[in-house]
């Protein structure tokens, strides 16, 4: 007979690790084996990004123009794509 478990892990967010999920299922019982090499583990990519912002002063008088610039940076080991964009408000 088979048997299908489904079971869901959430990344830490942020995520302060390698950004790489690697999850494992380790037959242990009597006769329990992997059907094929490296068929008990998957590996994930997982998406991250640093913010900063800078303003082009530090002094503006009413009515001045500040220009600030945010640059996002992948810190990830999956690309951010136009279907799933780094974000920010």
């Amino acid at each position: 007979a088979t048997q299908v478990i489904t079971y869901s892990v959430t990344v830490k967010n942020p995520d302060n690790g390698d950004h790489v999920l690697t999850n494992a299922v380790v037959p242990d019982g009597p006769g329990g084996d992997c059907a094929t090499a490296g068929g008990c583990t998957t590996t994930t990519a997982v998406r991250s990004y640093t913010a900063t912002k800078t303003a082009d002063t530090n002094v503006v008088n009413p009515g001045g123009v500040i220009t600030y610039t945010v640059t996002l940076v992948n810190t990830g080991t999956a690309d951010y794509t136009a279907a799933t964009p780094a974000t920010f408000t």
